[in-house]
């Protein structure tokens, strides 16, 4: 099977931007992550400010 080159260069495009989504997906997600990881560290910082204050 012969492939010319405007079909090769639309499945290389169309594999890149599927790369490129998953990748970006997964940073944003990563990041999501990250985010609730720094509220989750505040919020145990406040609990234990909480708990000194009670003492």
């Amino acid at each position: 099977m012969i492939i010319d080159q405007t079909r090769f260069r639309l499945f290389a495009v169309f594999w890149i931007v599927i790369i490129a989504s998953q990748s970006y997906f997964l940073y944003k997600k990563f990041h999501a992550l990250s985010v609730c990881h720094d509220q989750h560290t505040q919020l145990d910082a406040m609990q234990a400010q909480l708990d000194n204050a009670r003492r």
